[in-house]
């Protein structure tokens, strides 16, 4: 898990490409980060992972390409998320961004927000525009 300078977690999830600086991050958060198939006859590993097949002793050799894992969350500096939240895969956190705790974020987050709720919606923002775009600047230099 790349995690950045002076940045905690209590979780542990491995489809995140990046997590910043100075993030602290709570208890129980998961990065939802496989699909499934939902327009083929089943929505089962079973016809597309070949271990879980033979776990099931399927004789099958032919397995048609499904890409089950998403894209990887990225998650900039100065973020705090709360415990118990869920992230769907792709998504980006922003800079300064506040996830409250029970969440469920299904798109990205916008720098120095505060989200929460299912799904997350802004709450408000932490600061006035020109601030923001002072700290955006100031944390966007050298990640």
């Amino acid at each position: 898990m790349p995690l950045g300078s002076y940045s905690y977690s209590r979780s542990y999830f491995g489809q995140v490409s990046r997590i910043g600086r100075y993030c602290s991050i709570g208890a129980n958060v998961t990065v939802m980060g496989e699909s499934h198939p939902t327009d083929w006859i089943s929505t089962s590993p079973i016809f597309y992972r070949p271990r879980r097949a033979s776990t099931w002793q399927s004789k099958r050799q032919d397995f048609p390409h499904f890409q089950a894992t998403g894209a990887k969350v990225e998650i900039g500096n100065d973020v705090w998320i709360g415990r118990n939240v869920i992230i769907k895969e792709g998504v980006t956190v922003g800079h300064g961004s506040v996830i409250g705790m029970g969440s469920i974020v299904t798109k990205d987050v916008l720098p120095y927000s505060i989200v929460g709720g299912n799904p997350a919606i802004e709450i408000k923002k932490r600061f006035s525009d020109e601030i923001i775009v002072i700290f955006f600047s100031w944390f966007s230099f050298g990640n």
